[in-house]
């Protein structure tokens, strides 16, 4: 799964979170949509999520939201193993998702980088 914004830009940004983890929402909020360079047309934009029900869904029609949106069913335990085949399908040497959020920004070459990225307490890396 890649979308084309990510595929075709100089450089993109990743987002995935999870209904469960109580730092995604903030974070989708307030240190990934807030971001000025992701209202630029040249910058690709993908967020991924977990989640049983629609909230990240009504925050992303209230923003000016240019990028991709994928949600997935969560199955608590599971989000983390398919949050990480997801990920080595884009960046095929990505290590391995043991926490949520996660950010990351990716340039032309694939090259790839955590992007203003915290882990509460409440979501600290935990091997699945």
């Amino acid at each position: 799964m890649m979308s084309k914004e990510i595929e075709h830009s100089k450089t993109s940004f990743i987002f995935i979170g999870a209904q469960w983890c109580r730092a995604c929402k903030p974070s989708l909020e307030e240190q990934f949509l807030q971001n000025p360079l992701l209202q630029e047309d040249s910058i690709g934009v993908m967020v991924i999520y977990f989640s049983d029900k629609s909230h990240f869904d009504k925050l992303l029609s209230e923003v000016n939201y240019k990028g991709s949106a994928y949600r997935f069913d969560s199955r608590s335990g599971l989000d983390k193993m398919v949050a990480n085949n997801i990920l080595k399908k884009i960046i095929p040497d990505f290590q391995k998702v043991n926490y949520m959020p996660i950010m990351l920004e990716i340039d032309s070459l694939g090259n790839y980088s955590h992007w203003s990225l915290r882990i509460p307490s409440s979501c600290a890396p935990n091997e699945n």
